[in-house]
C-alpha cells in the first residue's frame, strides 16, 4: 500500500477537502461512511499542512464550506445547458410532457429535480455484442 507521505500535498490538500463534503453530505443525508473514513480524511489533511506554520487548509475549508444556494428551477437555457442539448430540445421535451414546467409568475421553469429524474430515467446506450 502506498503510504500518504508519497502524495503531493497540494493534492493531498483537495483530496482531504472532498473527503471531508463528502462526509458532511453524507451525514446531511443519513448515510453512513465506511470505518476508517475519518482516519483517510485526516491523514490527507495532515500530509496537505505538514511543514506548515500556519494552516492554508483551514483557510480553504473556509471557503470551501460558504453556503451557496443552489438553484432549485432553471431557464429552457440553463436547462439545455446542463443537458448539453440545444433550447430547441428542451422546449420539445416540454411540449410532449416529458420534462414538467413549473411557472413564477408567466416565466416558465424547470425543476432541477424534475431535470434531475429526466436523467435518471435516461436508458444507456448499449454497444452491440
Amino acid at each position: 500500500m502506498t503510504s500518504v507521505h508519497c502524495v503531493d500535498r497540494e493534492l493531498a490538500g483537495h483530496l482531504a477537502v472532498a473527503l471531508r463534503r463528502h462526509r458532511q453530505w453524507a451525514a446531511r443525508q443519513a448515510v453512513r461512511v465506511p470505518e476508517g473514513f475519518l482516519d483517510v480524511e485526516r491523514m490527507f489533511s495532515l500530509r496537505a499542512t505538514e511543514g506548515q506554520g500556519g494552516t492554508a487548509l483551514e483557510r480553504l475549508w473556509e471557503f470551501r464550506e460558504a453556503r451557496v444556494m443552489s438553484p432549485q428551477l432553471l431557464t429552457y437555457e440553463a436547462a439545455a445547458a446542463v443537458l448539453s442539448v440545444s433550447v430547441r430540445t428542451v422546449k420539445r421535451l416540454v411540449q410532449e410532457a416529458v420534462l414538467p414546467v413549473v411557472r413564477v409568475g408567466e416565466m416558465p421553469r424547470i425543476r432541477v429535480v424534475d431535470l434531475d429524474a429526466y436523467v435518471a430515467g435516461l436508458e444507456t446506450e448499449r454497444k452491440p455484442a
